[in-house]
């Protein structure tokens, strides 16, 4: 990607900083698609965007291979990717994702209400229930100056590929087979519903990608 340019790492979390273009964007993500109002400024402390360079080519892999099953089952060609939002709960879960990825075959049965897979929000809001409290070596890896994060509150802003769609449930942890579908092959996206969903799960570990750890202020 462009905004990484100069960057040769495998991994790596640079500050994006405010004013920026990049921050503007990730503001708008933030508030819905649309501008923020000066009277009314987002909670977003700071912006952190993910270079994960192993996690970056599976999603692209991903995106793809899931382009050529759905073409070939006369579906469209084009797969809908979108942003969500994820509370990652502690700060050790998140150093986890942005180093290695999501994982949605670990995913843990204890949140398998819609199905198994990894759960995002449609907005920051419910994400943010279960954001992590940023630790200090959390913080150590965000900031030179880690002392002015910690201690606050962080979710991951990813990117997923949508695929095909179904209302997931809790008695059925495997997504159900798509109607069309000649080869019988399963959802690859589970949601809480299907009209105006605000829980997306993803069912696939390459389908989604971490692109950015939000601090939120106080």
């Amino acid at each position: 990607p462009a905004e990484w340019r100069g960057e040769t790492a495998p991994f790596a979390v640079t500050k994006v900083f405010k004013e920026t273009r990049e921050w503007h964007e990730v503001v708008k993500v933030f508030c819905g698609g649309r501008a923020p109002l000066a009277a009314d400024p987002p909670p977003l402390a700071r912006i952190n965007r993910i270079q994960n360079r192993e996690a970056l080519k599976r999603f692209r892999e991903y995106r793809s291979r899931l382009s050529q099953v759905l073409a070939s089952e006369g579906g469209v060609t084009e797969v809908e990717e979108r942003w969500a939002w994820h509370g990652p709960r502690t700060s050790e879960n998140a150093v986890g994702i942005m180093s290695r990825g999501f994982d949605a075959a670990g995913a843990k049965e204890g949140v398998a209400q819609y199905g198994r897979g990894c759960y995002f929000s449609v907005t920051p809001e419910l994400a943010g229930r279960y954001g992590a409290t940023v630790s200090p070596e959390l913080a150590s890896l965000l900031a030179q100056h880690p002392e002015r994060v910690a201690g606050q509150k962080s979710v991951l802003l990813a990117r997923i590929l949508i695929g095909d769609v179904a209302e997931g449930r809790f008695d059925s942890p495997k997504p159900p087979v798509v109607v069309y579908s000649p080869s019988k092959r399963r959802a690859d996206t589970l949601v809480d519903k299907a009209a105006n969903p605000s829980i997306i799960v993803s069912t696939h570990t390459a389908q989604c990608y971490p692109a950015y750890l939000i601090t939120l202020s106080s």
